[in-house]
């Protein structure tokens, strides 16, 4: 009897030891450990389980599985670096990571150089060139020379020249193209040349288009052999209407007339011409002479001489009407400064 309850005792015990390792193959983590041979009572009858099925399968050794309790987390393994999947697998990043933005650099420093303005500064005025000998103030007159240039011109400029006197030449255009030496030497000596028509016609009587015409063509002269085109111009025998004025006017040009008349091309006599511009001569005074006369050029050996000694500046009459402060105009008719 005895014999039979331990043959019993060893099947159960092998019965539990198969059920456990089942168990434990199918859920490692919820398997309990076998039950000890101490819990079982010895004491069990044997006629209760005569019909208990002997296991038919081969015994398995059970493994040792680890023990797994609730109160111990399960580690989570770190995550290893995913191989780089093929550019044709994976459709890109619509919106790529930033990159890092390059350090801002020092802005270049200033120059020198001022900001623009909307508007340019306004340019001064030309200063104009001193001129040469003239005192402001003090007392002086214009000498002025027609129908020139002449053979006896070059005479008066050798006296201008040796005495620091400066005049106004009224020249005749058909004579410019002839006189180039002698007209560029009157400008170099600081004296004025104009026109005095083309070949002396009395404007008074002549049509807009002829006036026009005697003005322009002398001008146009002129300007060819010293590069600048005069203002001024001395009417012929001083003949002046309204129409010599307007066509002046239209054309940007003063008439220049005189206070002292010689009458050096009635008289020729070089004395009469010297006293007649003695006793007239005053501050200011614009005096009309005619260098086409070998008897006027004459003259000038004691006239420009004496008028310096009376302290008068020999002067154009441009630099005498500017420092008169006489503002010229077109189509202004100028007598004296």
């Amino acid at each position: 009897m005895k014999r039979i309850a331990i043959f019993v005792l060893i099947i159960l015990v092998l019965s539990l030891a198969f059920g456990c390792a089942d168990t434990d193959a199918g859920d490692p983590a919820t398997s309990t450990p076998p039950e000890s041979t101490a819990s079982v009572e010895t004491s069990a009858a044997p006629a209760e389980t005569p019909d208990a099925p002997t296991p038919t399968k081969t015994p398995i050794l059970p493994t040792s599985p680890s023990p797994v309790t609730e109160d111990t987390p399960t580690e989570t393994p770190a995550p290893t670096d995913a191989p780089t999947p093929d550019v044709g697998d994976v459709s890109p990043d619509p919106t790529p990571p930033p990159t890092d933005a390059p350090p801002p650099t020092d802005a270049p420093p200033p120059t020198d150089t001022p900001p623009p303005t909307d508007t340019p500064p306004p340019t001064p005025p030309p200063t104009p060139p001193p001129t040469p000998n003239v005192v402001p103030g003090g007392a002086m007159l214009a000498l002025t020379f027609d129908d020139g240039p002449s053979a006896s011109t070059p005479h008066i400029l050798d006296l201008l020249e040796q005495y620091g006197g400066r005049a106004t030449f009224c020249v005749l255009g058909e004579y410019v193209a002839n006189n180039k030496s002698v007209i560029k030497r009157a400008a170099a000596l600081g004296s004025e040349v104009v026109g005095h028509s083309w070949d002396h016609k009395d404007l008074s009587k002549c049509s807009v288009e002829t006036i026009q015409s005697q003005l322009t063509k002398t001008n146009d002269a002129i300007e060819a052999v010293l590069g600048v085109r005069p203002a001024l111009y001395r009417p012929p025998y001083g003949a002046v209407n309204e129409r010599v004025v307007t066509v002046s006017k239209d054309l940007g040009m003063s008439l220049l007339l005189w206070s002292v008349d010689t009458l050096d091309w009635k008289d020729r006599d070089a004395t009469i011409v010297y006293n007649r511009i003695m006793n007239s001569a005053s501050n200011g005074s614009i005096i009309l002479c005619h260098d086409l006369h070998a008897t006027t050029a004459a003259a000038m050996d004691k006239v420009i001489p004496a008028l310096i000694e009376k302290g008068y500046q020999l002067v154009t009459v441009s630099e005498l009407l500017a420092s008169k402060g006489i503002a010229v105009t077109p189509g202004m008719k100028i007598f004296q400064g």
